[in-house]
């Protein structure tokens, strides 16, 4: 992972209390993160949106706009 990207994930994973997550679902997580936060006003719990795993059809993220 480039040494910039790298860094901004560790933050990210102390800031949000992810260091318990490895380097490939932290990753995951922050670039979810990075594209859903520009549909959230609100602040919001990253790790719930992620999908990874086997069996996900290479979707690492799912989050809707949708409100009720």
């Amino acid at each position: 992972m480039d040494i910039v990207i790298d860094s901004l994930v560790r933050q990210f994973q102390t800031n949000r209390d992810l260091v318990g997550l490895p380097q490939d679902e932290a990753f995951e997580a922050f670039a979810g993160f990075c594209v859903l936060s520009s549909f959230y006003e609100s602040d919001f719990t990253p790790d719930v949106f992620r999908m990874g795993g086997g069996n996900d059809l290479g979707i690492d993220v799912f989050g809707s706009t949708y409100s009720a």
